[in-house]
């Protein structure tokens, strides 16, 4: 949700490239400590948040905690890497390669949201060719801050002990600028009805996507409308 025009696909390369190396990991040996810890690091992005996350033995905290902290807080973005991601990015989401139910979701997030809600924007090739590592840094920079960030810690543990772990490693992260970047947007509305049709020459198959206003939470029709 916070990506402004021209942003497309940033939030999803940030997740990816966290994991990429740090200022005290690389990427080898981030995965090796993630190895003999018995885990693995892992990030990813949805429409309203990234999540890093990893399952460790309740021992291994701090071990943890340091792996954790050093990929969400110091990133270094290598370039050879980020070129290799967007290059991927593109190849595979070329609209004449894309699975076409992914297709209907592209084409239908347009239809409700419209290219002014980040929701309707989808990226494109030379959108996304201009993409450097100092770019997507200055972008990390602006939307990961403590402010913008939630820590959930879940498993058998003492609390009082386990705090200075979290100052720790987490005690001197400072915002590039600021404040929190929350961005709140408007639900769409859906005033008629509409039939899209989007040609792919060649398909073998066909998707169907029907889009409509949900149900409040309290309506009688909720359940019925989350299992269609």
């Amino acid at each position: 949700m916070n990506e402004t025009p021209g942003q497309q696909n940033y939030s999803d390369i940030v997740s990816n490239a966290i994991l990429m190396g740090n200022a005290k990991y690389d990427a080898e040996s981030q995965s090796n400590k993630a190895f003999a810890l018995g885990t693995v690091l892992s990030a990813s992005s949805s429409n309203d948040n990234t999540t890093v996350e990893m399952n460790i033995l309740s021992k291994d905290l701090d071990a943890g905690m340091d792996l954790m902290s050093a990929a969400v807080l110091t990133p270094t973005f290598p370039k050879d890497k980020i070129d290799l991601l967007i290059s991927r990015n593109i190849d595979f989401n070329s609209p004449t390669k894309m699975d076409i139910a992914e297709l209907s979701s592209v084409f239908s997030n347009y239809s409700i949201f419209g290219l002014s809600n980040p929701l309707g924007r989808y990226f494109y090739k030379t959108q996304i060719q201009k993409i450097t590592p100092v770019i997507i840094k200055e972008y990390y920079d602006f939307n990961f801050t403590p402010k913008n960030a939630n820590l959930i810690i879940c498993g058998s543990f003492d609390v009082a002990a386990i705090k200075p772990i979290i100052e720790k490693y987490y005690g001197s992260w400072k915002s590039e600028f600021g404040g929190a970047n929350g961005v709140s947007l408007e639900s769409p509305s859906i005033k008629k009805r509409e039939i899209g049709f989007v040609n792919r020459t060649g398909a073998t198959q066909c998707a169907l996507q029907w889009n409509k206003v949900a149900p409040a939470v309290t309506d009688k029709d909720q359940l019925a409308f989350s299992l269609s």
